[in-house]
């Protein structure tokens, strides 16, 4: 069986984190909780704010950019299949034009001086390290903004380093070992026939999502936008019709289940670490 990580692909580890008696802590989250889209945003927005602050004290200009909390929880919530119908209409795929994401950035990386790049990372991506359970060491700097924007939300940068950094690298199932579980076939053979009938002729929402990609290209932003939320609400639609989501999550949570065992530590720790931030906003 093949693994491969995803980003913050922590979704459908609660139950494990639940059956284990993890995930609670006095003070810390309840059993089982999961910050929500909003509750993402919320931390990712904090940091911008706090790293802005810092980069005008150090001399230089920094914009907060939204959206990375929302496109951070989609990455990990529907990575096998979008199912949430409001989520769709509101947000497409979460990206939408990657042409409209790099416009956003445009700004912070029009003038990458030495002194500003050194004000925002530190002067070395050295200071602070951590090993992951697949024997991975990480590091990064200790000083800069963006650091200390983070040992303000989350008080202790080397733990906040190692659980954010495991969770990053929280192994998911590989598409092909899914579909050797006939559960999975037949929930996205149902949802095929549903997205045909509404006039998608594709065979999985990867695909349908391969279709978006295809055409951002060829398109305004705003077009593209538009077009990205019809597609992804045909995804959801079909999803939510025959409970699709739940039975993939289900599906990818028991063949992940023992490989991700050595995982289940960091994934409490970085909702305790989230859970406390969101606190103090």
């Amino acid at each position: 069986m093949r693994w491969r990580t995803g980003l913050l692909a922590a979704a459908g580890l609660t139950m494990m984190l639940t059956a284990s008696g993890c995930g609670h802590e006095t003070g810390g989250p309840p059993a089982g909780w999961e910050p929500s889209a909003e509750n993402l945003e919320a931390l990712h927005m904090a940091e911008e704010h706090l790293v802005r602050d810092c980069m005008a004290a150090a001399g230089h200009h920094y914009t907060p950019q939204p959206g990375t909390g929302y496109q951070r929880y989609a990455a990990t919530r529907f990575r096998l299949v979008l199912d949430d119908a409001q989520w769709a209409n509101r947000y497409g795929y979460g990206a939408a034009n990657p042409a409209r994401v790099a416009a956003a950035r445009a700004e912070q990386t029009s003038t990458p001086t030495s002194a500003r790049t050194a004000a925002l990372l530190g002067p070395a991506p050295t200071g602070v390290t951590a090993r992951l359970p697949d024997g991975t060491q990480v590091t990064t700097s200790n000083l800069g903004c963006l650091s200390q924007a983070r040992v303000t939300l989350y008080g202790d940068l080397g733990r906040w380093l190692w659980a954010q950094q495991t969770v990053s690298n929280l192994p998911v199932a590989d598409e092909t070992d899914l579909r050797r579980d006939p559960r999975y076939t037949a929930a996205v053979m149902a949802w095929s026939r549903c997205a045909r009938a509404h006039g998608q002729p594709v065979d999985s929402p990867v695909e349908l999502r391969n279709t978006a990609s295809r055409t951002w290209s060829t398109m305004d932003a705003r077009t593209a936008d538009q077009h990205d939320k019809q597609l992804a609400s045909v995804e959801a639609r079909c999803a939510l019709q025959h409970n699709v989501g739940v039975l993939v999550r289900t599906v990818e949570v028991e063949l992940t289940y023992e490989v991700r065992r050595p995982y289940q530590r960091a994934v409490a720790e970085l909702r305790r670490l989230q859970y406390a931030a969101l606190a103090t906003l």
